[in-house]
C-alpha cells in the first residue's frame, strides 16, 4: 500500500480543505444562532477528523487471511497460528506504542468457562458485571482468542467466546493514513462467527474476501457471498486468491480462468479478482525484496484498494458533507443575516413592543410543535403491529412451505453404512445449504412484492400528513417574523426558504451520519432510500436469524444423539430418512421462533424509521429557539446605543461575505469531487 500514498495523500488534503471551510462557517452559524446547522457542521467536523477506512477481510480457516493481512499491513501484526475455533474480530489501527485491548461481551454467554484460558478467566472472575476492556500486550492476545478446549464446540453445543473483539494498535504507515483492518472470524461451519460478520457490516467501507486459489472457491463461500455479503449491500467486493504460487506454472492460468468463471458476476469491481501470494508479499515487505514484491501481485491489490478507498468511497463521504453544507451557508444568506439586519434596522421600541404581542402566538407555536412530534410518535407506533402481523404470517408461510422444499431436493450425498456419523453430517450440510437458498430466494420476492409494497404505503402515508402539518408550522414561523418587523418578507429582502431546504437542514445529521439519502427532496415527500436502508437492516436480521436456526451443530446433537439415529442405521431409505428428519426440525424451529423473530424485526424496522425523524423533530425546536435568540439579541444589543448597533451591522456584513467566499469555495470543491467521481 506504500506505493499508493499519493491517493492518500490527495484525500487527505480534501479532507483538510473542508474541514478549513467547515470551521470558517461554523464561526458564522454560531453567530447567527443557527443551532442545527452549528450542530451539524460540528458532527461534520468531528467525522472529517476522525473518521478511517474500514476494510474488512473475511475468509475461512487455512485460506492464509492472517498471512495476507500482515502482508497488505507489511508487519507482522496478527498471530498467523491462531486456531481455526476463534469467534472474535480483531480490529487493527494505528499507535506508536504496540498493544492490544481485550472488549468483552456484556452481559457474558453463558457456559463459557471452557473456552477461555485461566488468565483470562481469571481477570473476568474479578468482575461481577460490565467487564471492563483489558489492555495486554501483544504476545498475550492468545490467552485471549484463543478457545482453550476446542472439542466443546465441535460436541456443537451453543458456546459462544465471552470476548468481544479485539483492537490491535501498531505503529503502520496504511493504519496512521486512516485505514483500519478489521480482521473477521474464519466462517467455517459455526454460525455464531457468521453472526459476529454479519454485526460489522453496516459499518465497512470494503470488503476483502480471502479463499484458497487451489481448489478454487468452494461452494459454502459463494453461497455466503450471495446470501449474506451481497444481501448486506457490499456489491464492490474485492476476491484475494492466495497461495496462487502453490499452484504449478503449467496449471497456474487454468485454475485462474476456473476461478474467474466461478466469481464472474458475484463484484460489480472491475478489478475486483486478485491472485497473489501473501507468504511471498510479507516476506518481501519484510526483507525490501522489490522483486518478490512484484511477483507477490499484491501490488495490483494495493492500487486497486487504494484507488477504490479514496476515489470512490471517500470521495462520495466529503462530496455529501461538502453539498449539504452548502444548503447551510444559503440558509445563512438568504434567511439570518437578512433578518437579523432588519431586526436592527426597526425601532427598538416597536420591536419590544411586537416582540411582547407575539409571545402568545410563539408559545401555540411551542405547543404545535409538540402536537406535530406525538402525532409523529403515535403515527410510527401504529405501524408497529401492522409490520410485526405481515412478518410473523411470511415466518409461518416459510415453515408451511419447508417440507415441500425439503421432499424436492436432490441430494448428492448419500448414508454410508461403513461411515453413518460422517456421511450423515455431510447430508444434514447438505440439506441445510440447500433450505438455505431456498429460504433467502423466497425471502427476496416477499420483500420485494409484499413487504416493501406495505411499507412504502404506510409510510407515504405518514409522510403526506407530516408534509402538512411541517408546511403550517413555517408557514406560521415566517408570518410571526414577518410581523415582528412589521413588513411583508416580500419587502425586506429575505428570499423564502422552500419547505424542502428546511427538512434538507435538518437531516444533514443523518447524511454525515452514513445512514444514506434523505427522506426529503425538493418538498417534503417520501424517498426510496429510507425502504432501501430498512430492506438492508431487515436483510440482515433474518439471515441472522435463519442462520441460527440453520445452525448445523444444533441439528447434529438433535439427530445424531437421539433414537431417530438408531432407527435411521435400520431404515432402508436412511438417506430421505434423514433429509426429512432435517426438514421436519427446521419446520419447528421456525415456528416456535416466528413471533420472537417478528418482534425483532419490526423493533428494527421502527428503530431505523425513528432514527430518519429524529432530527426532523428536533429541527422544530430549534427554529423556535432561534428565533427567539435572535430577536432577544438584537433588543439586547439595540438597548446598548447606536454605535453598540453599528458595530454589530458591521459584524453582520463581515460573516455575510465570510459565508460568501464559503460558499464561493465549496461550490467549486464539490464541482471538482462531483467530477473526478464521474470520470472514475
Amino acid at each position: 500500500m506504500t506505493a499508493q500514498n499519493g491517493d492518500f495523500n490527495q484525500y487527505l488534503t480534501w479532507k483538510q480543505n473542508l474541514s478549513s471551510l467547515l470551521e470558517e462557517s461554523l464561526e458564522s452559524f454560531e453567530y447567527l444562532q443557527m443551532e442545527t446547522e452549528t450542530s451539524v457542521v460540528s458532527v461534520s467536523l468531528g467525522k472529517i477528523t476522525n473518521d478511517t477506512f474500514k476494510v474488512m477481510v473475511i475468509g475461512n480457516y487455512n485460506t492464509g487471511k492472517s498471512t495476507f493481512i500482515n502482508a497488505l499491513l507489511g508487519s507482522d501484526v496478527l498471530p498467523t497460528d491462531i486456531l481455526p475455533c476463534t469467534a472474535v474480530v480483531n480490529e487493527v489501527k494505528y499507535s506508536k506504542e504496540k498493544k492490544a485491548v481485550v472488549h468483552f461481551k456484556n452481559p457474558l454467554p453463558q457456559n463459557y468457562a471452557n473456552l477461555v484460558s485461566d488468565k483470562a478467566q481469571k481477570y473476568i472472575s474479578k468482575h461481577s458485571v460490565d467487564i471492563p476492556p483489558i489492555e495486554i500486550p501483544i504476545r498475550e492476545l492468545n490467552d485471549y482468542v484463543v478457545i482453550a478446549n476446542p472439542e466443546v464446540v465441535q460436541e456443537g453445543s451453543q458456546v459462544e467466546t465471552p470476548v468481544e473483539k479485539v483492537e490491535i494498535f501498531w505503529p503502520i504507515e496504511l493504519c496512521e493514513r486512516g485505514v483500519e483492518i478489521i480482521d473477521s472470524p474464519g466462517l467455517e461451519d459455526d454460525n455464531s462467527r457468521t453472526q459476529v460478520v454479519l454485526n460489522y457490516f453496516n459499518k465497512v467501507d470494503a470488503v476483502l474476501f480471502v479463499v484458497n486459489s487451489n481448489p478454487g472457491p468452494q461452494q459454502n463461500e459463494i453461497a455466503f457471498v450471495d446470501n449474506i455479503i451481497r444481501k448486506s449491500g457490499h456489491e464492490y467486493i474485492f476476491f484475494v486468491c492466495n497461495k496462487i504460487d502453490l499452484i504449478s506454472d503449467k496449471d497456474r492460468d487454468r485454475m485462474k480462468n476456473f476461478i474467474r468463471g466461478r466469481l464472474k458476476g458475484k463484484t460489480l469491481l472491475e478489478d475486483g479478482i486478485h491472485f497473489i501470494s501473501a507468504s511471498q508479499a510479507l516476506h518481501a515487505r519484510l526483507n525490501d525484496d522489490r522483486l518478490l514484491l512484484d511477483d507477490s501481485g499484491i501490488l495490483r491489490l494495493d492500487n486497486s484498494l487504494s484507488k477504490f478507498l479514496t476515489k470512490d468511497k471517500g470521495k462520495i463521504k466529503l462530496l455529501a458533507i461538502s453539498k449539504e453544507c452548502i444548503g447551510a451557508v444559503r440558509l445563512g444568506l438568504d434567511e439570518r443575516i437578512p433578518f437579523l439586519k432588519r431586526l436592527f434596522n426597526t425601532d427598538l421600541v416597536e420591536l419590544e413592543r411586537k416582540y411582547a404581542e407575539l409571545q402568545p402566538r410563539l408559545e401555540k407555536l411551542e405547543h404545535d410543535k409538540e402536537v406535530i412530534v406525538n402525532r409523529i410518535n403515535e403515527r410510527i407506533k401504529r405501524l408497529r403491529p401492522s409490520i410485526n402481523t405481515v412478518v410473523s404470517n411470511h415466518f409461518e408461510s416459510i415453515a408451511h412451505r419447508v417440507p415441500y422444499w425439503t421432499k424436492e431436493i436432490n441430494l448428492q450425498n448419500e448414508i454410508s453404512f461403513w461411515s453413518p456419523r460422517d456421511s450423515s453430517k455431510k447430508i444434514i450440510q447438505e440439506t441445510l445449504d440447500k433450505l438455505q437458498s431456498k429460504i433467502m430466494s423466497e425471502q427476496e420476492v416477499w420483500a420485494e412484492q409484499t413487504f416493501n409494497l406495505m411499507l412504502e404505503n404506510h409510510v407515504r402515508d405518514m409522510m403526506n400528513e407530516f408534509q402538512k402539518d411541517y408546511q403550517n408550522f413555517h408557514v406560521e414561523l415566517a408570518d410571526i417574523k414577518t410581523d415582528i418587523l412589521s413588513l411583508n418578507t416580500n419587502n425586506v429582502g429575505i428570499r423564502e426558504i422552500s419547505i424542502g431546504e428546511r427538512a434538507g437542514a435538518a437531516v444533514l445529521g443523518l447524511l454525515v451520519g452514513d445512514i444514506g439519502a434523505a427522506i426529503f427532496g425538493g418538498a417534503v415527500g417520501f424517498d426510496k432510500s429510507l425502504l432501501k436502508q430498512i430492506m438492508m437492516q431487515l436483510g440482515l436480521v433474518f439471515t441472522a436469524m435463519l442462520l441460527g436456526i440453520l445452525n448445523p451443530f444444533v441439528l447434529l446433537g438433535l439427530i445424531l444423539s437421539g433414537s431417530f439415529f438408531h432407527y435411521l442405521m435400520k431404515s432402508s431409505k436412511a438417506t430421505d430418512d434423514l433429509k426429512i428428519k432435517v426438514g421436519q426440525l427446521v419446520q419447528e424451529k421456525l415456528i416456535e421462533g416466528k413471533d420472537q423473530q417478528a418482534k425483532e424485526m419490526t423493533d428494527k424496522v421502527i428503530e431505523r424509521i425513528e432514527e430518519y425523524m429524529r432530527p426532523i423533530k428536533k429541527s422544530l425546536e430549534s427554529e423556535i429557539n432561534s428565533l427567539r435568540k435572535q430577536v432577544e439579541f438584537a433588543i439586547q444589543e439595540k438597548r446598548k446605543g447606536h454605535a453598540h448597533v453599528k458595530a454589530k451591522m458591521d459584524e453582520l456584513d463581515s460573516h455575510e461575505r465570510s459565508l460568501k467566499k464559503v460558499e464561493t469555495t465549496l461550490n467549486d470543491f464539490t464541482f471538482e469531487l462531483a467530477g473526478l467521481i464521474s470520470q472514475n
